[in-house]
């Protein structure tokens, strides 16, 4: 991406979010720290690129300064979006690729037995770690939903009468 494409969209993205907390909060930003968003968005390239999430990259065409984003940089970022967004996880193609590599295996008879056991077996420990995570996740979303939900339903009466049975 060319270095100026990035400060605009770097100066585009804070005056959003600016004015979403003007909106929020009243008027919060003076003049002076509205006019010196270029200079932020060029304090943040250069954050970028002394801590690694950016890399310059010649462009021998047009001179001019362009950046690219490493591939470790951009797995994490993948990641801290998922975080953030929630990841769908597909979990009947892990069972459909299984089934349909080791029913061809059986067909087939072949040498690629033995690459159709791998794939399965791959398939399977995926599906098996997704399904594990999915269900720390579920515990979690319960464990909170209960914390919400206990202050308000534990009244002396309830809670006197989990104590008398639970003794």
């Amino acid at each position: 991406m060319k270095k100026a494409d990035l400060v605009s969209r770097l100066v585009a993205n804070m005056e959003n979010k600016m004015l979403e907390l003007k909106c929020d909060e009243g008027e919060l930003y003076g003049l002076e720290e509205e006019i010196n968003l270029s200079g932020r968005a060029h304090f943040l390239l250069r954050k970028f690129l002394e801590t690694g999430w950016l890399e310059p990259e010649p462009d021998v065409s047009s001179f001019e300064e362009c950046y690219v984003i490493p591939g470790y940089a951009s797995k994490l970022l993948n990641l801290f979006y998922d975080i953030l967004h929630g990841k769908t996880v597909e979990y009947n193609g892990y069972e459909y690729s299984t089934y349909s590599s080791l029913k061809t295996a059986d067909l087939e008879r072949d040498e690629h037995v033995y690459d159709a056991l791998k794939f399965s077996h791959q398939s399977t420990l995926q599906l098996w770690a997704n399904l594990r995570e999915l269900l720390d996740n579920i515990r979690l979303y319960h464990q909170r939903l209960q914390e919400q939900v206990a202050p308000t339903f534990c009244t002396r009466a309830v809670c006197g009468f989990r104590r008398g049975h639970q003794g």
